[in-house]
């Protein structure tokens, strides 16, 4: 008889799932340590999820590592012109939130603009890097085009990422969750949001 104690049962899958997040998060902050790699970890991660996602299975390290050694170069670039992007935005919505006038209302304005397209794009970028085996620019336009034709689910995603970053900094406990599950979740929950646009649909 199939019972609570049966090992293929919902609750086994779904520890044993939670678990598969775990052990990728904690590799995921192991070789993102030096920041300049975080972008490639990124790649690894997604690329993991999406082929847990479609029922291909393996050992979660070897496959993680592969991915990691297939994407360096692309992650290496994404990742640090990402950091780049967010230094500089960050730097300049900081200087001008010291300043008043009509020019410093602009430039705040911009400057919000150009941090929610930041961080609009990197939403699907990475997962587009590791799906459509294209070159980076072409990633790029693909993951804007993404990003716009289904808005909701973009605002759905930041959302996400926004509340799940401002928990882990206000709520020790939710610290402690993110730790474990933190990166490897949001990337999870990416991908469950578009499997069904990946699956149904050309990219543009």
């Amino acid at each position: 008889m199939r019972g609570f104690f049966y090992y293929d049962n919902k609750f086994f899958r779904l520890m044993a799932y939670l678990f598969d997040l775990v052990v990728l998060n904690l590799l995921w902050i192991l070789f993102s340590l030096p920041m300049i790699t975080a972008g490639i970890s990124t790649c690894a991660l997604f690329r993991v999820i999406l082929d847990q996602q479609s029922g291909q299975e393996g050992y979660l390290a070897r496959g993680f590592l592969r991915a990691f050694c297939s994407y360096w170069k692309q992650g290496l670039i994404v990742g640090n012109a990402a950091l780049l992007g967010g230094f500089v935005v960050l730097k300049s919505l900081l200087f001008w939130n010291g300043q008043e006038g009509m020019l410093a209302n602009v430039c705040r304005v911009l400057g919000t603009a150009a941090a929610f397209y930041l961080v609009m794009m990197l939403l699907y970028l990475y997962p587009v890097l590791v799906s459509a085996e294209k070159g980076i620019p072409e990633c790029m336009k693909r993951a804007f085009c993404l990003s716009v034709q289904n808005f909701p689910r973009t605002l759905m995603m930041l959302g996400l990422v926004i509340s799940t970053g401002i928990l882990s900094l206000t709520y020790d406990p939710a610290a402690m969750v993110f730790l474990c599950l933190g990166v490897s979740g949001i990337c999870y929950m990416i991908c469950f949001l578009m499997k069904g646009k990946f699956r149904n649909h050309s990219l543009p």
